[in-house]
């Protein structure tokens, strides 16, 4: 186990979960959570669990992998064409007991009180996500989330496997010979959905995170 001091909690919870069927929103959720425990495990001191139903926490080794962890969320997400959407807090805060390597329960501290505070917090402003780290880098990490959010948000769920397609590819002319459909076309709807941007985006958001 890792012993007490500071680390990067990562908790997320389903926006207005509430309005959605239950069992189906449950499964989902729970398909997503262990897809992202697996998928990323070398990347959780602590791995995602769920605690709350529609909320998980976790800690992850650095803020890198919680960002990345964030992303590959929301593109998991669009893959799988989850009807449901996520808001997140990333915060780098203290725990007073060792790390649990098995499952992110029995673990006291500051920083799990905080950052329940901002995510319970987020649940009325609406944001998507917190990010406060040691460093820097979290003003401007929030900054670059909104413009992240603002692409992926105005995505409709009936065209998430194309979006899916051009997020493999990252190529308009692969991902219209893939679908048998018109160059033109599809990269209309490439221009249309801002995926040169959202690359563009990521890209930022790693630099960033380098710097």
């Amino acid at each position: 186990m890792n012993e007490p001091g500071t680390y990067y909690i990562l908790m997320a919870d389903i926006i207005n979960s509430r309005s959605k069927p239950g069992s189906l929103l449950m499964e989902d959720f729970k398909l997503l959570v262990n897809k992202i425990k697996n998928d990323k495990a070398g990347s959780f001191l602590s791995p995602p669990t769920i605690t709350l139903g529609d909320e998980f926490q976790s800690i992850v080794t650095n803020l890198k992998d919680g960002i990345d962890i964030i992303i590959d969320i929301e593109e998991t997400v669009i893959k799988e064409q989850y009807d449901f959407k996520l808001r997140y807090v990333l915060y780098f805060g203290n725990i007073e007991t060792q790390v649990n390597p098995n499952r992110a329960y029995e673990m006291l501290g500051e920083g799990l009180t905080q950052a329940r505070e901002l995510l319970n917090r987020q649940k009325k402003n609406n944001d998507r996500i917190t990010i406060q780290t040691q460093n820097k880098h979290g003003e401007v990490l929030n900054n670059l989330f909104k413009i992240y959010f603002f692409i992926i948000g105005n995505w409709k769920q009936n065209d998430f496997p194309l979006i899916n397609l051009f997020i493999e590819e990252k190529d308009y002319k692969i991902v219209a010979r893939k679908l048998e459909r018109e160059r033109s076309g599809i990269w209309r709807k490439e221009k249309s959905l801002h995926m040169e941007e959202y690359f563009l985006l990521k890209k930022i958001i790693n630099q960033t995170i380098d710097l």
